[in-house]
């Protein structure tokens, strides 16, 4: 697995781990002896809010893009309507909220904490809302709802400057002098996040989570061998099987050396965007935090596909883990197997084409297995639209990449020899060391959709280095390419992020608005202003020490627009069902 394939698996992981413990009842689990435990409470989950002034700025933020610009007013005077004019007296809202889990191994100990300069006045005002508070002496009060179908309450404590909030009167007995300390500064970086400490989850729960992840791969398995049929090939089974094993690995792996992970979301109002983080924390020394160590300062040869005028751009770059290098190289062998047993079983004009393509093939996957065993991913793309064009470009690095003319001449020799094939431009162009060959491919005619955009023929360029393999499709290809070559050169020696992923909206969706009659798209289109630079949707990696982080960013005009058809899309949504 590479490491960017760990976004998929740590969000599987997040959800199993705090349904596990979300479910749990909040007591001792009768399967967990009493000597088992550690009579110390550790942390397991964090809830951080920034405050009440500003949760009330971050929704007229939102107000301003769904049409309601004095909605954190309206949210206001709701709220003074239902307290009878009193609003929150007594609750100071400028510091921040929060909620602590901790565990000692056997039971869970919830505790919530919000600033107060004065309780009973903010329980007071909380009678309107049908919620009796009776003093229970010791300066506690018990919260209770008046409401028949709400019976629960809760106990709730003023220490100092801060009102505490448990379960029960133990709960609130002995509070932290500083309960903001505990949320360890996420209500500085975010407006509202959550932290699971993975390795303060009792290891029954962790166990259970486990069994979950791998009964979930192999129910996952076993659906993929039916849709194989009554009669599966033994090579498709055993690489199923390994792909399978290999991701039960990496998953309990991930849950023995993880120390926590965390989900954040900041609206910066200064900035005009929004995004929401999803961190990882490894255990120091373990293997996932040297995977880590391996994402800082890294650097790719192709940041210059990294182009602002695009409609989206990729660049990644990192290096292959030992282990995941040695899991690849195993079922790259499978694969060359299952290929080659499938070009013996394949009716083919003659032995000579046969042997033509299981060498095309065979060199193929050379090149691929150099690559992966010399443990480096380096790569970009970029899509070029107009109204009536659009280009895709793309490179990678690649181990020994100029072996790849060899197949591509191969290949063309068979086909021409069984269709009629279009006419390759060998050495149509030289850039930089790496040689350009051209085509053009025709496209069906009963791909009306795909000519409108693309012509009665695409335009194929392909560039190899030493090193590097480019491809592009669409108009002016090879002068894509050389930009991107040529700008990738000068940023050689700058760091970027382990991957970043840029979406340009307003180009997308103008593009596709003047090449489909679907009414959100044509809406959407719309929404977004003539020559607007804040569209873009942005998805980048970072490292950190002991770990990395996964950040989705939204700017102001792409939010504006999203507000604005979203009301409709939920509609048409509501309507389906």
């Amino acid at each position: 697995m590479t490491k960017f394939g760990i976004q998929t698996r740590w969000a599987l992981l997040t959800v199993l781990s705090i349904v596990a413990v979300a479910v749990a009842p909040l007591e001792r689990p009768p399967a967990v002896a009493q000597d088992a435990a550690s009579s110390e409470m550790k942390n397991l989950l964090i809830v951080s809010l920034s405050g009440y002034d500003n949760l009330l700025a971050d929704v007229g933020f939102l107000g301003q893009f769904v049409g309601q610009p004095a909605l954190a007013e309206q949210l206001t005077k709701t709220l003074e309507l239902y307290t009878q004019g009193q609003g929150l007296p007594g609750l100071d809202k400028s510091r921040p909220w929060g909620m602590v889990v901790q565990t000692d191994g056997t039971q869970f100990q919830p505790l919530a904490f919000a600033p107060v300069t004065d309780v009973k006045q903010l329980l007071g005002a909380l009678e309107n809302l049908q919620l009796e508070a009776q003093d229970r002496g010791a300066g506690v009060f018990e919260l209770q709802s008046t409401t028949p179908a709400v019976p629960q309450s809760v106990f709730v404590k003023q220490s100092g400057d801060w009102a505490f909030i448990g379960q029960n009167a133990d709960a609130v007995a002995q509070v932290p002098a500083d309960p903001v300390a505990q949320l360890d500064g996420l209500h500085q970086q975010y407006d509202v996040a959550v932290r699971l400490y993975v390795q303060n989850i009792p290891e029954l729960f962790r166990q259970m989570a486990i069994g979950q992840m791998q009964a979930g791969m192999q129910a996952g398995l076993q659906q993929g061998l039916d849709e194989l049929g009554d009669d599966p090939q033994g090579d498709d089974v055993q690489l199923r099987q390994k792909l399978a094993e290999a991701q039960v690995r990496s998953l309990t792996r991930l849950v023995k050396e993880t120390e926590h992970i965390t989900v954040g979301w900041l609206i910066d109002s200064n900035k005009q965007t929004t995004h929401v983080d999803f961190s990882l924390t490894a255990v120091a020394g373990s293997q996932l935090a040297k995977q880590a160590a391996e994402l800082h300062d890294t650097k790719s040869a192709f940041t210059g596909f990294l182009d602002p005028d695009s409609a989206a751009c990729l660049n990644f770059s990192s290096k292959y883990p030992r282990e995941d290098i040695d899991q690849m190289l195993a079922m790259l062998r499978t694969v060359r197997q299952q290929a080659l047993q499938a070009i013996d079983d394949e009716d083919l004009p003659s032995d000579q084409v046969r042997a033509a393509l299981k060498s095309s093939l065979g060199d193929f996957l050379d090149v691929v297995q150099a690559t992966v065993e010399g443990g480096t991913m380096d790569g970009g793309m970029l899509l070029k639209l107009s109204p009536k064009s659009m280009t895709l470009a793309a490179g990678a690095h690649l181990v020994d990449a100029q072996r790849l003319e060899k197949v591509l001449k191969q290949i063309e020799e068979v086909a021409e020899k069984e269709v009629d094939t279009p006419a390759v431009q060998w050495d149509a162009e030289q850039h930089e060391g790496v040689r350009f060959h051209t085509t053009r491919v025709p496209v069906p005619a009963d791909e009306e959709d795909a000519r409108k955009i693309l012509g009665e023929a695409v335009d194929v360029a392909v560039g190899i280095g030493q090193h590097s393999f480019y491809v592009a499709l669409g108009n002016d290809g090879i002068s894509v390419l050389k930009a991107a070559i040529d700008q990738s050169k000068a940023g050689a020696e700058r760091t970027v992020p382990p991957a970043v992923l840029t979406l340009s909206l307003a180009r997308i969706v103008r593009f596709a608005a003047l090449h489909t009659d679907e009414p959100v798209v044509k809406r959407l289109a719309e929404a977004f202003e003539q020559g607007t630079s804040t569209d873009h949707v942005k998805i980048t990696v970072t490292a950190f020490p002991n770990g990395f982080a996964y950040r989705l960013e939204v700017e102001e005009g792409a939010l504006k627009a999203l507000a604005q058809v979203l009301p409709e899309v939920a509609q048409q949504a509501a309507g389906a069902f």
